[in-house]
C-alpha cells in the first residue's frame, strides 16, 4: 500500500499524482525556480530499493531525490506518463542493466556471465575465511589474566587538607591518603559534612569534617 500523502520536496511544489501501481506512485512536480518546466517524480515503494528504478529510467536522464520524509524519489523532465510507465513496466531487461549485490549495476554479456560463474568460488572462500578462524579459536581459547587485586595498605594519620576521593553517600567509600573508608554515617551542613569513617584496612573508626563543593572533597577537622 502506499501513502495517500503528497511528497515534500524543498525547491517544488507537487500539483498531483498521475500514475499509481506497484512500483510506486508518478507525481506531476512544478519547480519553483522555472515554473515552466514540466516534470514528474517517481515514489517508489518498499518492495524495491530507488537504485534499481534509477537504472530502469536511465535512459531520461533521471535524478535521485530526497524527500523530507528520509525516503529517495526519481526526478524526471521532459517525458509523458505513457514513456515513464513503459519504462518501468519493461524493467531492466529492456536494457540489459542488472543490479548485483556484489558489484553494483552492470550490463549483460559475457563480463557479467563470468562474473555470476565465478561467484560460487568467491563465496566458497569468503566461507573458508569465516570458518576456519572460528575453529582456531575453538581449539585454543583464550584465557583472560587474572585480575591484580588492588592493596590499600593502612595509611598514616589523616591530614589536615588532605583531598578525597569518592562520594559522601552512607555505606559509601572514601580514598583518602592511599586507604580506603567506609562511611558509616554522614551528616551535612551546607557545604560542610560531619562524616564516621571506618578504615577498611584495620576496622578503626574515626570522626573528619569535609568541606565539599560539588567537584572537590577536601579535609577540614579530624577527630
Amino acid at each position: 500500500m502506499f501513502a495517500a500523502r503528497k511528497p515534500s520536496l524543498r525547491h517544488f511544489a507537487v500539483i498531483e499524482r498521475v500514475h499509481r501501481s506497484g512500483y510506486g506512485s508518478t507525481w506531476l512536480v512544478q519547480d519553483r525556480r522555472n515554473p515552466l518546466r514540466k516534470q514528474y517524480l517517481f515514489v517508489p515503494s518498499r518492495l524495491r530499493s530507488w537504485p534499481i528504478w534509477l537504472s530502469r529510467l536511465e535512459l531520461m536522464d533521471p535524478t535521485p531525490t530526497r524527500l523530507r520524509n528520509g525516503r529517495v524519489a526519481v526526478l524526471i523532465s521532459a517525458f509523458e506518463t505513457n514513456t515513464i510507465r513503459e519504462a518501468l513496466r519493461k524493467g531492466s531487461k529492456a536494457n540489459g542493466i542488472k543490479l548485483n549485490a556484489l558489484t553494483g549495476f552492470e550490463t549483460g554479456g559475457t563480463k557479467s556471465k563470468l562474473r555470476m560463474a565465478l561467484l560460487p568460488t568467491f563465496v566458497l572462500g569468503l566461507c573458508l575465511l569465516l570458518v576456519i578462524p572460528k575453529e582456531q579459536s575453538l581449539a585454543t581459547p583464550k584465557v583472560a589474566p587474572p585480575k591484580q587485586k588492588v592493596l590499600i595498605s593502612c595509611g598514616d594519620t589523616i591530614k589536615q587538607g588532605a583531598q578525597a576521593q569518592g562520594s559522601i553517600v552512607q555505606f559509601g567509600f572514601l580514598d583518602i591518603q592511599g586507604s580506603r573508608y567506609k562511611i558509616a554515617s554522614v551528616q551535612k551542613l551546607g557545604g560542610l559534612a560531619q562524616v564516621k569513617l571506618k578504615r577498611v584496612c584495620d576496622k578503626q573508626y574515626l570522626r573528619i569534617d569535609l568541606w565539599f563543593d560539588g567537584v572537590q572533597l577536601k579535609v577540614e577537622k579530624v577527630y
